[in-house]
């Protein structure tokens, strides 16, 4: 086991093929504040902090070194940050008003060798409704993911939800997938496929889950 500056307190969250670890270093112990860092060797690159940021971390990284940074501020407010060639640029996804990038921290954002991003789009007042989107910060072109054809018949789920979870060198873009039909009766769990030509699944692997059954079962423990 090699350990990265010994002394220095941080953390890792990501590596890439050249060895980079994406993380971050403790800046605060009392407050429990990070500032986001590369650990190359024994060299650390701190990311220069976004105006008013009080922490932040590396949450993605390919192998040229470009990161993704999860910066927050003072009031909880969360920016996405790229970090290429020494220079730090807050993305703008491009979202219809109301829409918002779901937390990184629980759905994780990828980020190819060609610097395009996957990730995962939330819907206000639905909590349960996800859907994921591939964006290019070259063009500033932001595509969402379609949800895959239902596999029972009637064709139409009462709700569904598709996550952008990770991305390869081709752009294609893989998540899980859940649609629920019959209010709620059984749900249908899926690994999603996005074609990086289209916004279509391309393949899933399915799996059907009874949740009356659950329902059932729950109730009877709880008795």
């Amino acid at each position: 086991m090699t350990v990265l500056q010994p002394g220095l307190p941080g953390n890792a969250r990501v590596i890439n093929e050249r060895g980079t670890i994406g993380g971050s270093v403790l800046t605060d112990t009392v407050n429990n504040f990070e500032q986001a860092a590369l650990y190359r060797g024994d060299q650390v690159e701190l990311i220069p902090r976004q105006t008013g940021e009080v922490t932040s971390f590396v949450i993605g990284l390919n192998d040229s070194d470009t990161a993704l940074v999860l910066s927050i501020d003072a009031l909880a407010r969360r920016t996405v940050v790229l970090f290429s060639n020494g220079q730090a640029t807050p993305l703008d996804f491009g979202l219809a008003p109301g829409l918002t990038v779901a937390d990184p921290l629980l759905f994780p954002l990828g980020i190819n060798n060609q610097g395009i991003v996957s990730g995962t789009i939330r819907f206000p007042g639905d909590p349960i409704k996800y859907q994921g989107f591939r964006f290019d910060p070259r063009s500033g072109e932001t595509n969402l993911l379609l949800y895959p054809p239902s596999p029972i018949f009637p064709p139409t789920p009462v709700f569904q939800s598709a996550l952008g979870i990770g991305i390869n060198n081709s752009a294609r873009v893989v998540g899980p997938v859940f649609q629920a039909f019959s209010n709620l009766d059984f749900i249908v769990s899926s690994v999603g496929v996005w074609d990086h030509k289209a916004g279509a699944c391309t393949r899933s692997h399915r799996a059907i889950v009874r949740l009356v059954g659950l329902r059932a079962r729950a109730s009877r423990r709880l008795l």
